[in-house]
Order: C-alpha cells, then sequence, then structure tokens
C-alpha cells in the first residue's frame, strides 16, 4: 500500500515541478518598471520612508489597545495585587515599546535629511508626493 501512494504521489509531483521549470524558463524583453526603477535613488527613499510611517502608524494603533488594555486590567483588579502588578507591567512596557517606535521613525528621517537628495540637481521635484515627512495619521 505505501508504495501506491508513492506512485500516485510521484505522478501528482512530476507535472507540477515540469510546469514550475517552464514557467521559470521565460525571460521578459526588459524588466518592469517600479518607482525605484523611474525616480532612482528618491524612490527607494520614499518606499522605506512610507512603510516606515505606515508601520508606525499601525504600531500607535496597537500601543493605544494595549494601554487601554493595562487600564482595565488595573481598574478591575479589585485589590487583587497580582492583577495590578501585571497591569502596571504592561503599561510600563507599552510606553517603553513606544517610546522605542518613536526613535525608530526619528532614526529613519534623520537617516533621510542626512543623505538630502531632494535637494540634490539630479533629483530636484518639488511636488507634495516627493516631500520626505512624518505623517502619523
Amino acid at each position: 500500500m505505501p508504495k501506491k501512494k508513492n506512485k500516485i504521489l510521484l505522478l501528482i509531483m512530476i507535472p507540477l515541478l515540469l510546469g514550475a521549470v517552464s514557467a521559470f524558463a521565460q525571460i521578459p524583453d526588459k524588466p518592469p518598471e517600479t518607482i525605484v526603477s523611474q525616480k532612482g535613488m528618491l524612490g527607494l527613499i520614499q518606499i522605506i520612508n512610507t512603510s516606515s510611517n505606515t508601520i508606525f502608524g499601525v504600531i500607535i494603533l496597537i500601543a493605544v489597545l494595549f494601554i487601554l488594555f493595562s487600564a482595565f486590567t488595573i481598574m478591575t483588579s479589585g485589590g487583587d495585587e497580582g492583577k495590578l502588578k501585571k497591569g502596571k507591567a504592561m503599561l510600563k512596557n507599552t510606553l517603553i515599546g513606544l517610546v522605542i517606535a518613536l526613535l525608530s521613525v526619528s532614526i529613519v528621517l534623520i537617516t533621510i535629511s542626512l543623505l538630502d537628495l531632494s535637494s540634490s540637481p539630479k533629483y530636484k521635484d518639488n511636488n507634495e508626493s516627493t516631500r520626505l515627512r512624518l505623517h502619523i495619521f
């Protein structure tokens, strides 16, 4: 019986593997256009800036939820020292995490401003979409 299962599995896997090999053999004429290939280094910096701002917004949302949950834990402790200690520790850890997230975003912004590619004549573009800023919401 196990040999029959192996043969069935082999019959299923061979067409899948051959299909994958033939798909990898197709090479496009030119690479796809991306924001990095269109705008160079400034496009890459915009992607990094946008993604760090998005991640920071998500972290703020999660931190607010943890702060609310820790406040709920503290308020409903009812004199139980274990719950009160747990709520205070959760609140402290959430605030520490929020400070670390804020520092990481500020490091990204400082690095971008030190590179300052947007003022270079090669990348001169004063559109609102290419200015690099921190957008929380």
